[in-house]
């Protein structure tokens, strides 16, 4: 186990890595932050070091086959999981972020409750955009495993409907790209480009400089977030459902939010391949004209669980 810390403002952040140290590989890592400080983490660390070696085992149980009772992750007897797409457990969250951090469209920090569905996996690819819809927008010559870039949000509506999918809610989209964690990213409150395709020059959290690629990279080059999802920070912004709505934290539903009833941008979420570090969060937000074309703009589907009796 080795730690790090870093500062962000007056903010520290301390953070714990589990290593491999016969592959050289790090297999989870856990994260806190405290206000000016930075003494408060001697208390803190015997529990951060029981979190990172329970997270462990449950993600090992996983690998392993583990039953519904390692954190809710397996489907229901009987669903039918296609193989690039993931199972996303019912449950509870706090969306957004706290007052006084990240931007004003992100407070105020909010419960919210959602169903059960299913996300893809990946970012819709240019072959498969192709394939289904029969031309292409992307910017990129070759690579036929990345990411579909420069579509409208109306393409990418289209292109879900047409394969008996949707676009995600905004509520569903952080859900997902969170992983099931309360961190500022799903790997923890820290984010080099070792973890993620965004300018590695400007990382976040304290993390050293890295790679900047300045480029799209193909699907699944870095590694899932703890529900299995590729790409949920950085590579490309995607696409939401929802209208965005700079307030509509204030009054948004706690059950299945959908986002405001009419607008005149639509929401993107994740960051992209020239995003510093810090737009990656989970919990940050943009919002566009929906019929803007970039060369930062893709999509992934989510598809709803059939009602059982």
């Amino acid at each position: 186990v080795l730690g790090d810390l870093g500062k962000l403002g007056s903010r520290y952040i301390f953070n714990l890595k589990l290593i491999d140290v016969m592959r050289d590989k790090t297999e989870n890592r856990v994260s806190d932050i405290v206000s000016d400080d930075v003494g408060l983490f001697l208390d803190r660390i015997p529990q951060m070091v029981d979190n990172l070696i329970t997270k462990d085992l449950r993600k090992t149980k996983r690998k392993g086959g583990g039953t519904s009772g390692d954190a809710g992750l397996d489907p229901p007897k009987g669903l039918a999981v296609p193989a690039d797409m993931a199972y996303i457990p019912a449950g509870t969250f706090l969306m957004g972020y706290q007052n006084e951090q990240g931007d004003e469209d992100e407070w105020p920090q909010h419960a919210v409750k959602l169903d059960a569905f299913l996300i893809d996996k990946y970012e819709a690819t240019k072959r498969e955009f192709e394939r289904v819809m029969n031309y292409s927008t992307s910017t990129q010559k070759g690579c036929a495993t990345c990411p579909i870039d420069n579509v409208t949000w109306f393409e990418a509506k289209e292109y879900c409907d047409k394969t008996g999918k949707r676009l995600p809610t905004e509520a569903e989209w952080e859900y997902a790209a969170r992983g099931g964690e309360s961190t500022i990213f799903a790997y923890g409150n820290v984010l080099s480009s070792d973890q993620a395709n965004f300018n590695g020059r400007k990382p976040f959290g304290g993390a050293p400089q890295g790679i900047y690629r300045k480029k799209i990279m193909p699907v699944g080059s870095f590694k899932p977030n703890d529900y299995g999802l590729y790409d949920m920070h950085g590579n490309l912004w995607e696409w939401c459902a929802d209208w965005y709505g700079k307030e509509y934290y204030r009054e948004s539903s706690y059950e299945n939010p959908e986002g405001p009833s009419t607008g005149m941008y639509r929401v993107l979420r994740g960051g992209c391949w020239v995003s510093e570090g810090g737009c990656l969060r989970s919990a940050n937000r943009i919002g566009y004209k929906p019929t803007v074309r970039l060369n930062i703009f893709g999509f992934r589907c989510v598809k709803d669980i059939p009602e059982t009796n």
